[in-house]
């Protein structure tokens, strides 16, 4: 009698292997920076299309290099957030992280890959474990938005990583669909209204854009450049909209993405609960030291805190003229 090969034991409570966007490259956004003296010539129709690097790409591992995108539908299942460092030499390390919805609630664990073997750096809370852990090893701390969708013409979800000036087209796009100011729009919240999902269609077009000042209010991140500009950058134009399930046109491709939208958000549900586990596992080892009373109310809000009942020991008890006796245990 022939059976089904069973799946791979799951020790871990969480399987890794199911996440959504499987071992895909992430794309990311070129802006084909130039310097003033170049931007001069692009402003004065003399700079040639092929020195323009500006584009969405990603990492094609069978060719091994980078692949353009020269448009692209990508229906949007979340925007969620990621800690990655790539490090500034062709041998640095690189750091990466899960992604999450919320970086001061949900658990983020920074690895990296040693010898073909995934490592991990640091594993809690991003800003007091991730960002200490990246400074210690010279990395600068910072999350990047990551906007995770299924790209129609990849017919694969991917997970688009946003840096500045691509974050700014997206936002661009979100407040004239919005029809409101363009300061005033942003990502967030962006998929937690059920009944609609958000569509960005991208056919290659960018403009170009400098950063407004930090300090300066009710504008929006960017502005259009000019001649005469230190530094200029291409900035992505992207259409938004989005689709209901009310649409007898789009009702298909709404319940398509919708479940991708459900599977996605179980898998880093599932995700979330592996990661507190170990967490919590963590403590549990960790035995109260003597004089902990848990009727005492400061007590069982701080198992390590004795304050309050027995004294810290102000006394040296330990007998430095006893070596170690063969059945001792070490104290760690």
């Amino acid at each position: 009698m022939q059976f089904d090969a069973p799946s791979p034991q799951q020790r871990s409570g969480h399987d890794f292997s199911a996440n959504p966007l499987g071992n895909s490259q992430p794309i990311t956004y070129r802006a084909g920076t130039l310097e003033e003296a170049a931007a001069n010539m692009f402003f004065d129709g003399k700079m040639d299309s092929e020195y323009m690097t500006q584009g969405f790409e990603y990492y094609d591992k069978e060719a091994q290099a980078r692949a353009k995108i020269p448009a692209f539908t990508a229906y949007v299942l979340g925007v969620y957030y990621g800690s990655f460092s790539n490090g500034q030499g062709k041998g640095d390390i690189r750091f990466f992280s899960n992604l999450v919805t919320d970086t001061k609630t949900d658990v983020m664990q920074s690895s990296y890959f040693m010898n073909d073997q995934r490592k991990t750096l640091a594993i809690g809370n991003y800003k007091t474990d991730i960002v200490p852990a990246l400074e210690k090893e010279g990395r600068k701390g910072g999350f990047t938005r990551v906007i995770v969708a299924y790209i129609a013409e990849l017919k694969e979800i991917r997970a688009i990583h946003l840096g500045a000036t691509a974050e700014a087209g997206f936002v661009k796009a979100i407040a004239k669909a919005r029809d409101m100011a363009e300061f005033k729009a942003s990502l967030y919240g962006l998929s937690d209204l059920l009944s609609e999902i958000w569509i960005f269609k991208y056919d290659g077009e960018s403009e170009p854009v400098v950063f407004s000042d930090r300090d300066a209010k009710n504008v929006p991140a960017t502005v259009p450049a000019k001649k005469g500009n230190k530094k200029i950058y291409f900035q992505p134009v992207l259409e938004a909209g989005v689709i209901r399930q009310t649409s007898e046109k789009y009702n298909r491709q709404f319940t398509a993405v919708s479940a991708m939208q459900d599977e996605f958000t179980a898998y880093l549900q599932s995700e979330q609960e592996y990661f507190n586990g170990l967490i919590n596992k963590g403590k549990e080892t960790q035995t109260p030291p003597a004089g902990y009373d848990p009727n005492n109310a400061a007590h069982a809000a701080n198992p390590f805190d004795t304050s309050g009942g027995v004294p810290f020991p102000t006394t040296d008890l330990t007998d430095h003229e006893t070596a170690a006796q063969p059945d001792d245990e070490l104290p760690f």
